[in-house]
């Protein structure tokens, strides 16, 4: 081990080891310990429901086909919607996409394809003042037509059918895409009402409007935002005028909706600690693979959460096939006490968004498809608001398509050493760290570590990207 003296006229930059040794093993991950006591909870996980049930599972799905009288009518046989929606191994369907973004842990059941019914003309949405009779009068007639026993879901068997028992997915031709409400439907006659919400999609639909309509079902916020400034910002069908999205677009529901879901478990790290780890792929179907960064003194509130998204991996494209570039996806999130996404102004200041966004280069652009590719080194991280932070990424070089990449954030912060201090020891500058190990145990990844003058004969390993300054006076080490 050679001897290092410092000079307060110098600094020392120590270039990292462990992010090669990090970049050889892909897709595995680099162990870092989970910073602070902060748990998934704390960051909304599980926290969506409907009715107090988790989208866990299967769950019966009630397909209603509608024809409407003087519109034309549904292209395809209702063989083609069964298909489509519950067949996993097609290529897109409904399931396919489910199991895919929630790791295997979501699916529906065939409840039934009936229809379709025959409606007048009277009953397409422009007959109703509200769109929330207009569902209901569709459920209504499925109820009363006996092509299916609405009663036969009825699995605490209250006399109350809810859409955590029995989703209803609605497919016609009135030209109405969405989530909607339906109400409390009991025909005159039946000893139960069916209650909830449905969705109302058309054949033309583009397939991520289809999933993406019928996931609002189980709790994700409405993903399309004025700024578009959500995930469907990820896709590369999307015109950013309006945030439309074309017919082939296929990609992931972003991480913080998954993890409400209960469906991915991110690793939680310290954004001021800093640090360095792998992130596999979506495609691989790794829980654990997203990576929370938080800053323990600020709270959980507001967090970024880092992914890494392709459209195309060593396992194929599957449910990411047409994300907008490969590379790290930032979001940005922020949210309330009870861990629902906040709403804030646009950035025109005419609309409000839910802060659930990509930042992408150069600078954390705000609701931006783009992503940090091979090599990137961003500038420091922001709050909401304009409060900075020490901490900036780099996405280490990989090669497009990779299993996976690796992440470092690299914190600026402080730590002090002083050989000839006693005690307390807290690494600032008015208690230091007496000894070269302890300010090494102690000192952010990408951090600063701060000598004041004195020697040591310690011979450590430095093995971690950092900053070495001596104060007031040279400093020997390993001397």
């Amino acid at each position: 081990m050679h001897t290092i003296t410092l000079h307060t006229c110098r600094a020392y930059r120590v270039a990292t080891m462990l992010a090669l040794a990090c970049a050889a093993a892909l897709p595995g991950l680099c162990p870092l310990p989970t910073s602070g006591a902060a748990t998934l909870s704390d960051f909304g996980y599980q926290n969506m429901n409907v009715n107090g049930v988790l989208a866990s599972g299967s769950r019966p799905l009630l397909v209603i086909l509608v024809n409407f009288a003087g519109q034309p009518p549904l292209p395809s046989p209702p063989s083609f919607f069964a298909d489509l929606i519950f067949n996993s191994s097609r290529f897109p369907s409904f399931n396919g996409y489910f199991q895919a973004v929630s790791n295997g842990r979501f699916s529906y059941s065939n409840a039934g394809v009936i229809g379709p019914l025959a409606l007048t003309a009277a009953e397409t949405e422009s007959g109703w003042p509200s769109d929330s009779l207009y569902c209901s009068n569709i459920v209504y007639k499925a109820m009363v037509s006996g092509l299916v026993n609405f009663g036969s879901f009825d699995a605490n068997h209250d006399g109350h059918v809810t859409h955590d028992e029995l989703a209803i997915l609605i497919m016609n031709e009135d030209n109405v895409w969405g989530w909607r409400p339906a109400g409390i439907i009991k025909p005159a006659g039946f000893a139960y009402d069916w209650s909830g919400g449905v969705t109302v999609l058309t054949a033309q639909a583009p397939f991520a409007v289809m999933v993406e309509e019928t996931e609002e079902g189980l709790g994700p916020i409405d993903i399309y935002g004025y700024g578009c400034g959500s995930s469907c910002c990820l896709s590369s069908g999307l015109s950013p005028q309006s945030c439309w999205i074309d017919s082939t677009s296929i990609y992931y529901l972003d991480p913080w909706n998954r993890m409400q879901l209960g469906w991915c478990e991110p690793r939680i790290r310290s954004l001021t600690d800093g640090g360095i780890q792998s992130i596999p792929a979506n495609q691989y179907g790794n829980s654990t693979a997203p990576i929370i960064l938080y800053d323990p003194v600020r709270g959980t509130n507001e967090f970024f959460i880092l992914e890494y998204r392709t459209p195309t991996s060593p396992v194929g494209s599957g449910y990411d096939a047409n994300v907008a570039a490969s590379g790290l996806a930032v979001w940005h999130i922020k949210q309330d006490a009870n861990h629902n996404a906040v709403a804030v102004p646009t950035l025109d200041g005419l609309n409000f968004d839910k802060v659930v966004w990509n930042e992408g280069p150069p600078s954390f652009q705000r609701g931006t498809s783009t992503l940090w590719g091979s090599g990137s080194v961003s500038t420091n991280l922001s709050w909401l608001g304009g409060a900075g932070t020490s901490t900036h990424l780099h996405v280490l070089p990989y090669n497009v398509g990779n299993g996976s990449i690796t992440v470092e954030w690299l914190s600026a912060a402080d730590t002090w050493v002083d050989f000839n201090w006693g005690a307390p020891n807290s690494g600032t500058f008015a208690a230091p760290y007496n000894t070269l190990a302890a300010g090494l145990a102690h000192v952010s990844y990408g951090g600063t570590l701060n000598f004041k003058t004195g020697s040591t004969h310690e011979t450590n390993n430095i093995i971690e990207p950092m900053l070495l300054k001596a104060y007031n006076g040279p400093v020997l080490i390993g001397h």
